[in-house]
């Protein structure tokens, strides 16, 4: 009877043994889980600065060039001749731009943008130089203050054939010259703007699910992505086409954007560490084709200039 005792009790202290060793590793990996963050998360205060620094040079840049004041688009005379352009012709529209006191810059939506300017460009090499002078005085407000790259981008196609009428018409170049070439740093003024407006959006969705200093890791790696995709169109443009701020935002290669893994995504989330947090979770949300973009800019530029000097 003594020895079967002892045959039982074996397998227990076996068992015990090893449920104690399991609680210990599942101790150790919780509590690891618990302090990676805290020992090799976040950011320093060093790093916290630099971003906020590079970030206030980006906000900078999209307040370049914007013009304070003057009217609105919104209900302007200029935005109903437009509308009513579809039934009525493009005459109203076109007498409205040779006043370029009330010419607002465009900032309506997508489908009136497209859809008017299909109407509206039929003819244009037939309309008198006051008129076509109108059209480009309004495209250049229109990207001054562009709320974004499409937007610009539109009026760069529209006033690609506003110079190409102009060139035809006695005294175009010098009319041109008057109104003056894109600033070559335009685009990334709009596309900052862009980066900024995007962000405050986006500060919503994250404050949902984050506070403290959490939420403010979170917003830090939302700037990283907008910073990263500010280079990357700098990268583009090229030295000849730098901002000014360049010595805050410094130029870089265009950088390719990769598809996130899931262990990316969870370590990111994990470490709320804001360099991780764009390059995993930021960047590839905000990320867009900019290759077009800058190239159209750039021959925008070349044509301008074309136009002025009359070749």
């Amino acid at each position: 009877m003594q020895l079967n005792s002892k045959k039982e009790s074996a397998p227990r202290g076996v068992l015990a043994r090893r449920l104690t060793v399991a609680t210990v590793l599942i101790g150790s990996l919780l509590g690891g889980y618990a302090a990676g963050p805290l020992l090799l998360g976040g950011a320093s205060p060093d790093e916290r600065q630099a971003i906020e620094k590079d970030w206030a040079a980006l906000v900078t840049a999209a307040a370049s060039g914007t013009e304070e004041g003057g009217p609105e688009w919104e209900g302007s005379a200029l935005q109903r001749a437009m509308q009513a352009s579809e039934s009525g012709g493009a005459d109203a529209f076109y007498e409205a731009l040779a006043d370029g006191a009330s010419c607002p810059p465009f900032l309506g939506g997508a489908s009136e943008m497209v859809g008017g300017w299909a109407r509206l460009s039929a003819g244009l090499g037939e309309r008198p130089l006051d008129q076509v002078v109108g059209l480009l005085t309004w495209t250049r407000r229109t990207q001054r203050g562009a709320p974004n790259l499409v937007t610009l981008l539109w009026a760069t196609v529209v006033a690609d054939s506003g110079l190409e009428a102009a060139g035809g018409l006695e005294g175009g170049s010098a009319a041109l010259s008057e109104i003056g070439p894109p600033d070559a740093a335009e685009l990334f003024s709009a596309f900052c703007r862009e980066q900024v407006a995007l962000h405050e959006e986006l500060k919503a969705t994250v404050a949902r699910d984050a506070d403290g200093d959490d939420l403010e890791l979170m917003l830090l790696g939302l700037k990283m992505a907008g910073l990263h995709e500010a280079r990357r169109l700098q990268g583009l443009l090229g030295d000849g086409e730098a901002v000014s701020s360049r010595s805050a935002l410094e130029t870089s290669e265009a950088i390719p954007v990769d598809a996130p893994g899931r262990w990316a995504v969870w370590r990111a989330l994990w470490l709320l560490r804001p360099e991780e947090l764009a390059e995993a979770i930021f960047v590839p949300l905000l990320s867009s084709s900019l290759e077009d973009g800058a190239r159209s800019w750039r021959a925008h530029l070349g044509q301008w200039q074309a136009a002025i000097s009359g070749r």
